[in-house]
């Protein structure tokens, strides 16, 4: 339903479909969204790399911040 290949961390928002979907029963939705924290993927911090760290939920820039949510409505 819903692709983002590419997240700016400055879009905090929601966004809509521009269309809404129908569900059947049995359907499923997921989230899936990967976090790279490979050595080559670091921030540099004071000139340095910073080396990888736990990544774990929470609202800092370093921090995992996915969170899905939706609304549904019957007919």
């Amino acid at each position: 339903m819903l692709d983002i290949p590419r997240w700016d961390f400055h879009w905090q928002g929601s966004c809509t479909l521009a269309a809404p979907e129908v569900l059947n029963p049995g359907d499923t939705l997921s989230i899936e969204r990967p976090w790279d924290n490979t050595p080559e993927n670091q921030p540099f911090i004071d000139g340095q790399p910073r080396g990888p760290t736990d990544v774990v939920w929470g609202e800092g820039t370093n921090d995992e911040m996915c969170l899905g949510t939706f609304c549904m409505t019957g007919l």
